[in-house]
Formats: C-alpha cells, structure tokens, sequence
C-alpha cells in the first residue's frame, strides 16, 4: 500500500477555506485543528452524575450491538474519569455501511483520540454516532459496487417511502426477506477471492432478515474494527434521550433565541463569501411516533404537529423520549451528553459546523475542536499503470472526458496538429491583410471581398483542423478508453470515489487487513486529500 498526497477535487469554497485555515473562517469555529495547544483549552465540564449515566447506557447499548470487546468496555468504563474526553463522529446508518467516505471518517476518529491521549496526558475515547433518526430511507437503502469496469447500485427494496409522509426512524427499519436477495445480489457481484467467503459470512450475519438498519450497521463496522475499542451510541435510545432532556427542553422554549442566533451567523458568514450549508428552522426538534417523523412548528399558542396545532403542555406530554434532533440539534446533543474535545467532520458537516459557534454559547456548551476526515481515492494496480503511461493525475481524471481525451491525442501526436494550424491560420491572416492592403489601394469597393476571402480560408481550414482531429481521434480509440477506465475508476458518475463505492469492494479484493492497514498508514494530517495505491 502506497499513500501519496494529491489534489483535492470538488470540494466547496467552504471546505477548501477550512483545510487551509483561512482567517475569514476561522473565527467562526473554537479553535485551529493543527495546534495541540487548542485542543488543550478544550475542556467540557460533565458531572459525576452525568457520566456515571452514560456510562450505563452506553454499556447497555454496546453490549447489545455485541461491541463487548476488552477495548471498548475499557473506553465505556474511562468515562467515568473526570478529565476523560471523547472524540467522536458519526454517519446515518445504511446499507452496508454506505461509502468509504464512512470508514475513513471512522478510522480518522480512532487516530486522532488515540494521538490526543498522548498529547494531553488524558484518557481520549473514539466514539461513533450512529445517526438512526433520520427519516430519508432514499439515502440509505442503496449503495454502489464496481464490476468490472461497470458501476452497479445495490438496493434495498423490502420497503418504500410512502408517496406522503415517511416511515419515520430508517435505524428502526428491519429487512424483509428482501435483504436476502440484495446479498445474492452481492454474492454474485463480487469477484472470486480468498477473502470473499469470510466477508460474505460477515455480511450475511450483519444484514439478516429481522434486524433492523441500527444493528446491522453496528455489526459490520464492529466486525470490521473488532480490537480498536470505538464506542458505539445510538441515537433513537429512549435512555440517552432521557439524559439529554434538558437541551430538548430549551430548544422548545427558547427557538426564537435559537432561531435568530442561527440567521445571524449565516448572514456573516455569507458576507464573508462563504455559503450556509443548513437552512435555519423555526425549531431544530422532530417528533416521532408508528406514522413517521415530523417537524414541529411553533404556532401562537404552541406548535403545529401533523396538521394540528398542540400546545407546549400537551408535546410534554407526548413523551420526551420521542423527539428526536434535526442537523442543527444533533451536534449540539452529541455534545451535551459526552465531555467532546473534537468533532471528525466530512466537508459537508464543516460547513454545518460554520453556522454553530454562537448556538453552542446558546446551550451553554463548550464547541469541540472541529478535524476534517481522511479522504482519499484508492487507485488499484490495473488504473496505476495507465496513469503512469498517459502522465495522469487525479486533476486530469476530474476532467472533462472529452477535454482530456482531445488533450491527450494531440499531445501523443507526431503530426502537432494543433500547432501547424496555428502557424497555418497566421499566414493566410496575415495574406488575407496584403490582399485587403492591394484592393484598397487598386478599387476600395473590393475590400469587402477580400475580407470575405479571409473569413472563407479561416473558416474552411477551421473545419479541416476539426477533420483532422476527428481522424487522429479516432485513430486512438483505445486511448479513448483507457481515459474512461481511469475515469470510471476514480470518479465515478462525475464522484469522487469515496463517495460513491462501498469499502466492502477493496475489502474483497484485498481482504480485512486492507482496513488495518489503512488505519496504520494513513497520516493524520488530513489537510490533503490521498492516493492510495494498492
């Protein structure tokens, strides 16, 4: 395994910003990633109390997704330490774990709490948000493999997203025996390797019939990182809920406060020229029961739930433990319930985090340290080799294929087609000026002919240039596809790959110990985007 630093594609303005510190953007967060010093001065208060409840709820939830290992009862029980801190991320769960992207921001997590212990001479915990509540089946239910050359899309069907409402919660979902032809699906798309029998077992076992999205997603990635000791938590837990009832509280009572906080801070930020990644809501709480998850918004005299108006009185007693955080919220509640020192965040969610500094101060917490993930396209050995012939990078495969391609023909070509027309253009240009030159001298009336000449020389060798181009192109139909094949490889559907391609793709090919490695090479540093070459 090679990793080498490359150039960061199709990131917004706001990521690129934020990866090389720039002081219009920085004041919107609570610290510099790059400086130990920073994440020292990070220090969220939880009480004894506090922490003695999660650490039995977390103990609960672990061991029933069987996180049981050593490691992360070890990482559960270090919560009760008063200094101990956590460094967390997190994903909606999805079918088989969704992206790459997903691991990488995984694996991101486990390096920096594991650095950060040593850096600040305190217990730092990794642990993983499993984001269940979210009620956008449509984004979980699929996810992409290559074959071949081929990009094809497994997905879940076993239940679909009614034409009005949702079906609420997708980490609640459990797979019809529907699931069971997604895995044959997989079975027969995955190439033939040594490594393809245990993953398939452990898939199978993940994402059987009866188990829902929540604890499929939790035993992949555990069979994925069973020694690194990552502490799952689950969002839907009625538990956590109930730790955490005092943040849903004041985001009922005080959302106009909350409201106004967040329009202000998206109005800066746009002055500053960067774009505000969350729409502001009137409230950043959903209510949830059997028909689905449903905002709540405030009325006169309460807040309007499916289509009726209720007052604060009758949603408190609607139960607590059924409201549920929108993407503003979420953050917020992750870290009221744990002692968070930093946040690993895909680019997305540091935009999203751009918009939050004032509503921490609103919630009387302390914002973490916000650490991009790792990000990276893994380059097989078949693609490396017609990078290395063709003089590719990763800029040139985000290219246009037809830009590229013509790029590439014409500098391959002996004939320098390209470069004959020009000198070709410049001498009938400058034929066409001594021919108007003599016509005005000899009969003014005839310059308007000789300038049509021009244009007609111009114009007629313009489409011989393109002839000739065209027969040269299609004397390289080969390279034509090679540039595809590179193309497909690494940004597939116009994506980046980590985007798009399920790990459990590398994982068949190169077996489990690809993601041991990648969790031993990759550089913490991850201000640049990486290439890995395998």
């Amino acid at each position: 395994m090679n990793i080498n630093p490359a150039p960061s594609i199709g990131l917004s303005h706001l990521a690129k910003a934020y990866l090389e510190k720039s002081a219009d953007l920085m004041p919107f967060f609570n610290g510099d990633y790059t400086q130990t010093a920073d994440f020292k001065n990070i220090n969220p208060q939880k009480s004894p109390e506090h922490r003695q409840k999660l650490v039995e709820v977390l103990k609960k939830q672990n061991l029933s997704f069987g996180n049981n290992s050593p490691k992360a009862l070890q990482n559960i029980d270090a919560l009760l330490q008063e200094d101990s801190l956590v460094v967390i991320t997190g994903q909606q769960v999805s079918l088989f774990m969704g992206a790459a992207y997903t691991l990488y921001k995984t694996l991101t997590t486990i390096q920096l709490a594991k650095q950060l212990s040593v850096d600040l001479g305190k217990k730092v915990v990794p642990v993983f948000w499993l984001e269940t509540e979210d009620h956008d089946l449509a984004e979980a239910n699929h996810v992409h493999f290559f074959k071949g050359n081929d990009l094809v899309e497994l997905k879940y069907t076993g239940h679909e997203s009614p034409e009005t409402g949702n079906l609420g919660s997708v980490g609640k979902i459990r797979f019809t025996q529907q699931i069971e032809e997604v895995l044959a699906e997989l079975d027969e798309l995955l190439p033939p390797t040594e490594f393809k029998p245990q993953l398939m077992e452990v898939v199978r076992t993940a994402y059987a019939t009866g188990k829902n999205f929540t604890e499929a997603f939790a035993a992949l990635m555990i069979a994925l990182l069973p020694d690194e000791g990552m502490v799952l938590a689950c969002a839907y837990n009625k538990e956590l809920k109930a730790l955490g009832l005092p943040l849903f509280e004041k985001a009922l009572t005080d959302y106009e406060n909350a409201d106004a906080i967040l329009q202000n801070t998206s109005k800066q930020l746009v002055e500053k020229g960067f774009h505000a990644q969350v729409n502001p809501r009137p409230t950043n709480v959903f209510y949830m029961d059997k028909s689905g998850r449903y905002a709540l918004e405030p009325q006169e005299k309460g807040f309007k739930l499916r289509g009726r108006t209720e007052t604060f009185e009758d949603i408190q007693a609607l139960s607590y433990p059924r409201f549920s955080s929108n993407v503003v919220l979420r953050p917020l509640m992750q870290d009221y319930l744990f002692p968070t020192v930093a946040y690993v965040a895909g680019p997305g969610e540091v935009a999203y985090f751009a918009q939050l500094k004032d509503l921490y101060t609103w919630a009387e917490l302390e914002m973490p340290i916000i650490y991009p993930r790792a990000s990276a396209t893994v380059i097989e050995a078949r693609i490396a080799k017609i990078m290395e012939k063709e003089s590719l990078d990763l800029t040139d495969a985000a290219a246009e294929i037809e830009n590229l391609f013509k790029q590439k023909v014409l500098a391959k070509s002996d004939k320098n087609i390209e470069a004959t027309f020009v000198e070709i253009k410049e001498n009938l240009s400058k034929l066409g000026l001594d021919i108007g030159d003599l016509s005005a001298q000899v009969d003014a009336s005839l310059i308007k002919s000789a300038e049509a000449l021009k244009a007609n020389w111009l114009n007629e060798t313009d489409k011989l240039e393109k002839k000739l181009v065209a027969a040269e192109k299609r004397n390289n139909e080969q390279l034509r596809s090679q540039l595809e094949r590179v193309q497909s490889s690494l940004f597939p559907q116009g994506v980046g790959q980590e985007r798009l391609i399920s790990p459990l793709y590398f994982i068949n090919k190169f077996g489990f110990n690809f993601v041991k490695e990648l969790l031993e090479s990759l550089p913490l540093n991850t201000q640049q985007h990486l290439e890995i070459q395998v």
